[in-house]
């Protein structure tokens, strides 16, 4: 299962990467900043696990350096708080387990949690909670799958041009997505 704080089923838009961006918070208070709000996942039944890992694509709309002044003069907005994650106690309170598990930074990108030792109880829900302006587009989690190998290979560069280019045009998104540039025209 998948929903946010208000409630709200998210399972089938997060079931797949598909450019569709949910938004997990009700209220925004300004460019980058939102009433704390949550991202609930609930893993169901797991098997006995020695690693497993969580994948969230999305991306992330920042504060300025204007805003985040206007919000250290401010005593009723808190600055911006990156991304916890937080699960259930033996009482089904939420603790938070990861105070600070890292997030998408900018356009659309793919970070990856590793929930191997945070859970508390064989209760396999995970809420990722922040104040940040958050978009989702995917979650999906492994259970023991083995990582990939890592080579690295050399490629020497054989040519290179400098020339001016002009500016891309930008492409708006036409709901909860990251602006894009059209880098042909």
């Amino acid at each position: 299962a998948a929903k946010d704080s208000r409630g709200n089923d998210l399972l089938a838009a997060l079931s797949r990467k598909d450019d569709d961006y949910v938004q997990t918070y009700g209220h925004k208070l300004r460019q980058g900043l939102a009433e704390e709000h949550f991202l609930e996942l609930d893993l169901g039944k797991l098997p006995e696990f020695e690693h497993l890992h969580l994948y969230l694509t999305g991306w992330l709309y920042p504060t300025d350096t204007s805003i985040n002044v206007a919000i250290s003069r401010d005593p009723r907005l808190s600055p911006p708080r990156p991304p916890a994650i937080q699960v259930p106690d033996a009482e089904g309170n939420w603790q938070t387990v990861v105070p600070f598990c890292g997030f998408p930074g900018g356009k659309t990108k793919t970070v990856v949690y590793d929930l191997s030792k945070v859970f508390l109880t064989e209760d396999y829900r995970v809420r990722v909670v922040s104040n940040m302006e958050l978009y989702w587009d995917a979650v999906w989690f492994t259970v023991n799958e083995p990582g990939g190998g890592l080579e690295m290979q050399e490629l020497p560069l054989r040519e290179a041009r400098l020339r001016y280019r002009g500016f891309s045009a930008p492409v708006t998104h036409s709901r909860n997505g990251p602006e894009r540039y059209e880098y042909a025209a």
